[in-house]
């Protein structure tokens, strides 16, 4: 046969296709075994172009697929070997006397995981399972716990903690399961040594292994590794086989097993192999590896596709994952710029996505030009936006709690939000979850009763807010029959959606169908394996399912650009390829590999050791590279949160030890940023819109303005346009426990309750200490008990110890504020009332404008100035760190400045007052109740320059040019002027705490 003649840049699998066509006149009697289906597609494509006549195609078949040809025994589900693994194992322990040791189907899940894992490996390379853990058991006595109590106090007094010392898991020990008694200490009378107990597990994992397939079989069902080992003894199989000879393409690892049935068609010239490698690649572990399969089983002499020259290859470092898509894009642009890519069929250009969640943005940020794509690997499930409400939905009933005084189970206010605010509820059902997260709001319901959702307005969502039964003996069905009616309600909403909404994928929708079907068979297998489930395990199993799936995005595979994962890529050649996220850890990907075999061993049974799977990626790289025109490999370069910036090891080494065949690497780094000029304009112009939103603060029965916004205003008139013009309200954060705010009401409601009793009769001395005295506790503390219930929504007889705490301190508090004014407020005073609101709503600032204005005074008392005139006192409670003392008008009026504020209300209230009422003849005395200053000095005194503040009239400019009330209406004339702007205050800190910093795009100094 004559050398095929092939150009540098031929594809593999082209080389492969001319050559078998020019060798096999019958392809039909040909099976090729691929690395996978993909690669399949390309040789059987490469075949077809190169016939020049009709002719019957070969099989195309991968690896896998070969052991399953002929075989007497069905591959069983992962999940029903988990389920018949811990029937083996039950049977081992119940079988030597220990069933009272055995272990919880939920404790067993997680170890029966990693005893899979093993089986499978011990399989897949033949190993005598016994022997390994009799090794392993060895091993483990070198490590065994020795040590007396006394010997490990004095280790973790030096050392802490550490394996020496440390509880063991007490799954693993199994004590006083020892089936073999000679293993057992030889001076132990009864064969019972404390080594032997914490060796036991080793001795039943080779019985649980035997048990385990013996019930497999008994099934007619096998393990996919424990197919390919009988299979290397089964003589007759070779004779089952239908094709008369296989071609090997493009393999690059083989377990033991594999590399049997290799050996067995080989030696009766059933099989050809095809190599991927080049001379020039460089040298790894990885390439070692296929060079001796390729001496083990060599290509024809007369195949040697020739090495191209090399790529040439730029690396583009990114600050983020969108940052990596638009540079994919943009590298696409270039390419179609220099004629290296057909827009119209660009099936010679490959993007490989690592990382699974770059392919949305990717597809957002390819160029318009290119008109077709196909997508090869599957987008997860797991990351679908019903995946992502599944999710928040097992929370949300895995984290409810029964409440025993209410003999019912409750929802966290913070699971039920997260459920109610994802997308898809919003699509379903907006106006019900809106209101149900109001009312949580309004009733402050941090723990939300099951019986809440019953209520008529909540029924469309009644089937996803209703609690899971919990009961040992039919927590299965009941978790599967809920997860049933909760997809079958999802699915049956999302039909009945307007088609003119926003809607979810419909192949997202549709997989819901699925998903229901898998969870009966689920449950049906649990019911026949009888394994007691709890509700976490379902839910843990059904997680499983979510995260296995994943949606098939069709495509024409052999047209258009090319969009893969990593192992889709085997075998296959491009001229253009694009490998984004290549940081550690993406690219080549971490290796975790669930085992309890020790890496020495493994490496002793000729196992693959953990970093195997690094080889493997490091011969996709480098093989994929090699024959390509063009490579660019894009990294995330932030070094911040989940991502080190830190480069693959590839592109290091393409840095430091370039292999020949391939050119040193260009590389680029871009940062992420933008220019702010300096006049940048926050402010908001009054619009005539605005202007007309405005009109409504004038207009009987409009919009309100309040001491509290005018607040806003002097703070930063930006914060009032979204605040009070927008209607933008920061989210209210519900907690358990009682807030700093809350204190205050409580105290608040509690003294004007207090008062309220001695409304019509002056209070004195005497009534303050009546009050006070330790005879009126009881009542004292049932006043604060209703004010506790008004402030958290929490019965009195739901309270907890921190409300009951919370209760005795409230009314030392209390008694000691009483106490202070009984001192201050000499010789009596009359209560008023609290929470005093007004009545007239038209306040007339000036004859030029009259504004709509409602006020709440926190107390209002009567009492009797120097003149022994009657005057009014407006007290305003405050538990934070507010001034009592104001130096100057400035001060008070100083744009972004909080600590005058108290004072500055309060004012604002007398003023409003006395021209509602025309009450100007009568002194109003401001006072500040800063709750903190009383507790501490004993003192109440509100000072406006150093002087007490008799009556509000008094803060003014001491040279009387200036006045309070003048500056006020000022400010509130400056609201409703079109030329002055709504723009943020200037002063930078007083953005630290504000709910719309973010809007703006400051930069906000540290809290």
């Amino acid at each position: 046969m004559s050398d095929t003649a092939v150009n540098h840049n031929t594809p593999f699998l082209k080389c492969v296709a001319e050559y078998c066509i020019s060798c096999y006149p019958d392809l039909s009697a040909l099976t090729f075994v691929m690395p996978n289906r993909r690669s399949a597609i390309f040789l059987k494509h490469y075949i077809e172009q190169a016939l020049d006549s009709s002719a019957f195609l070969p099989r195309f078949i991968v690896l896998s697929q070969l052991a399953v040809r002929g075989a007497e025994y069905a591959v069983c589900d992962h999940q029903e070997q988990l389920m018949i693994l811990y029937k083996a194992y039950s049977d081992v322990l119940t079988k030597n006397g220990h069933a009272e040791q055995i272990s919880d189907f939920d404790k067993f899940l997680f170890w029966g995981e990693i005893i899979l894992s093993d089986f499978d490996s011990i399989d897949r390379w033949d190993i005598d399972a016994d022997m390994l853990y009799r090794n392993i058991k060895d091993l483990k006595q070198l490590t065994a716990d020795f040590l007396d109590d006394e010997q490990k106090a004095i280790v973790r007094s030096i050392w802490g903690d550490s394996q020496l010392t440390e509880e063991r898991n007490s799954f693993w020990l199994h004590i006083n399961a020892v089936t073999d008694a000679s293993d057992a200490d030889a001076d132990s009378d009864t064969g019972d040594s404390m080594i032997g107990k914490f060796l036991s597990l080793w001795q039943i994992l080779g019985p649980v292994y035997h048990t385990f397939h013996s019930m497999l079989h008994d099934r007619g069902m096998t393990t996919a590794a424990r197919l390919l080992r009988d299979l290397i003894a089964d003589d007759e199989w070779q004779a089952r086989l239908k094709a008369p000879r296989y071609a090997f393409v493009g393999l690059n690892e083989v377990s033991y097993c594999e590399a049997k049935l290799l050996d067995k068609l080989s030696s009766g010239d059933k099989a050809r192999f095809f190599w991927d490698i080049t001379d020039d690649m460089m040298v790894s572990t990885s390439r070692s590896v296929v060079l001796n399969m390729s001496k083990r089983w060599p290509q024809p002499d007369d195949f040697s596709p020739p090495a191209a020259p090399g790529p040439d290859i730029k690396v583009l470092a990114m600050p983020s994952k969108v940052a990596q898509a638009k540079a994919i894009g943009l590298t696409l642009t270039q390419l179609i710029d220099k004629g290296k890519l057909d827009p119209e069929n660009a099936i010679n250009t490959a993007i490989v996505l690592p990382d699974e969640a770059l392919l949305t943005p990717t597809l957002l940020a390819l160029p318009l030009q290119i008109k077709n794509v196909n997508i090869t690997m599957g987008v997860p499930f797991a990351a679908s936006s019903f995946a992502t409400l599944l999710r928040a939905i097992v929370s949300m009933q895995l984290r409810a709690v029964y409440n025993n005084p209410r003999r019912q189970y409750q929802f966290f206010y913070e699971d039920i939000d997260a459920v109610l605010s994802h997308p898809l509820i919003r699509i379903i059902a907006p106006d019900v979850a809106d209101s149900i997260r109001s009312k949580m709001a309004a009733d402050r319901l941090f723990r939300v009763d099951i019986c809440f959702f019953a209520a008529e307005d909540y029924k469309p969502l009644e089937y996803i807010f209703r609690m899971v039964e919990r009961d040992s003996v039919n927590e299965a069905d009941n978790c599967a029959q809920y997860l049933i009616d909760l997809i079958d309600g999802l699915h049956r909403d999302i039909s009945n959606i307007d088609s003119g909404q926003a809607m979810p994928s419909k192949t997202e929708a549709d997989y819901l169908a699925h998903i229901s079907s898998e969870i009966r068979a689920l449950s049906t297998m649990i019911a026949n394996y009888g394994i007691t489930v709890s509700q976490s395990t379902y839910f843990a199993f059904f997680e499983r399912l979510l995260n296995a799936r994943s949606i098939n995005l069709s495509g024409t595979p052999l047209h258009g650009l090319q969009i893969m994962g990593v192992l889709e890529t085997r075998a296959l050649d491009f001229d253009n390829v694009i490998i984004a996220s290549m940081n550690e850890g993406a690219f080549p990907r971490r290796s975790y590999v669930k085992t309890m075999i020790p890496n020495s061993l493994r490496r002793d049974y000729s196992m693959p050791a953990t970093e195997s799977l690094d080889a493997a990626y490091e011969y996709y790289f480098y093989r994929l590279i090699a024959r390509a025109a063009s490579v660019t490999l894009i990294y995330d370069s932030r070094a911040q949160g989940l991502s080190s910036g830190e480069p693959s090891r590839f592109i290091a080494q393409l840095k430091y030890i370039t292999p020949k065949c391939l050119k040193r690497p260009e590389f680029i780094e871009y940062s992420l940023g933008y220019a702010q000029p300096d006049d940048r304009e926050f402010a908001v112009a009054k619009s005539p819109d605005i202007l007309d939103k405005l009109q409504s603060f004038k207009m009987p029965g409009g919009a309100n303005l309040s001491a509290s916004a005018l607040k806003t205003y002097k703070q930063c008139p930006l914060k009032f346009y979204l605040q009070y013009v927008k209607n933008y309200r920061g989210d209210t954060e519900l907690t358990d426990y009682i807030q700093a705010v809350d204190y205050g009401n409580i105290i608040h409601g509690t003294l004007c309750a207090i008062y309220e009793q001695y409304k019509d009769r002056p209070i004195t001395a005497q009534v303050l200490d009546n009050i006070c005295a330790d005879t009126n506790d009881l009542q004292l503390r049932r006043i604060i008990s209703q004010q506790i219930v008004q402030a958290i929504k929490v019965p009195e007889n739901h309270f907890n110890s921190e409300h009951k705490i919370t209760a005795i301190v409230i009314l030392h508090i209390v008694k000691r504020l009483l106490m202070v004014e009984k001192e201050c407020y000499k010789p009596s005073f009359n209560f008023i009332g609290g929470e005093v609101k007004n009545e007239i709503k038209q306040w007339t600032i000036d004859n030029d404008l009259t504004v709509n204005f409602t006020m709440s005074i926190d107390r209002i008392d009567e009492f009797s100035d120097a003149n022994n005139s009657k005057a009014l006192r407006f007290i305003d409670y405050k538990t934070g760190s507010d001034r009592t003392s104001a130096p100057s008008l400035d001060a008070l009026f100083e744009p972004g400045v909080h600590d005058y504020d108290a004072i500055f209300q309060l004012l604002i209230y007398c003023h409003a007052y006395a021209d509602l009422y025309g009450k100007h003849n009568i002194t109003i005395k401001p006072v500040v109740h800063s709750l903190k200053s009383i507790l501490k000095d004993g003192k109440i005194a509100t000072k406006f320059n150093k002087e007490d503040i008799v009556d509000y009239r008094d803060v003014d400019d001491p040279d009387g040019d200036d006045s309070f009330k003048a500056r006020l209406v000022s400010l509130i004339k400056e609201i409703f002027d079109p030329e002055v702007p709504f723009a943020p205050v200037d002063n930078i800190n007083a953005c630290k705490y504000c709910q719309f910093a973010n809007i703006c795009g400051r930069e906000i100094p540290d809290k």
